[in-house]
């Protein structure tokens, strides 16, 4: 009951050893963030949840020979971005009601899908993605037991 948190934060510097030379290791940014934050009434009838991460930049694959107007402003390092989750339940004997929202920073990854229009193209590539590709999400619940 009450109030209850969690903070936590990661520092990883993943380097291989490529021809070229050291490089960071593929999507694994250096930073993340969490701060979590959970709420139950004292009569237990309610709860809220509230999630919040960061991820910081992370090195994407290369982009070399890929034409500019394919790229869309596209690079080798992702953006740096945040998310935000929140859920509120009601709760009763049999069953509990639920409404949330997921993504509310609305934060989207652009252009995830090189050449997505044509998928047998040279320059096809959905292994880009690195982040939400939907934007704000809601939605609504009923969870119940059956004995």
């Amino acid at each position: 009951m009450g109030l209850t948190a969690k903070l936590a934060y990661k520092y990883s510097d993943v380097k291989l050893d490529y021809l070229e030379g050291l490089k960071s290791q593929l999507f694994i940014p250096k930073d993340r963030g969490l701060i979590t934050l959970n709420y139950l009434t004292t009569n237990k009838k309610w709860s809220v949840s509230l999630v919040s991460s960061y991820t910081g930049i992370m090195r994407l694959p290369d982009i070399d020979g890929i034409p500019v107007n394919i790229l869309h402003g596209a690079s080798d390092r992702s953006e740096a971005f945040y998310r935000l989750d929140i859920q509120l339940t009601r709760y009763w004997k049999q069953f509990e009601v639920y409404a949330g929202g997921e993504n509310l920073t609305g934060y989207r990854q652009s252009h995830a899908i090189l050449e997505h229009d044509f998928p047998n193209g040279e320059y096809f590539d959905a292994s880009r993605i690195y982040g939400p590709l939907n934007g704000r999400m809601f939605n609504l619940g009923l969870r119940f037991w059956i004995e």
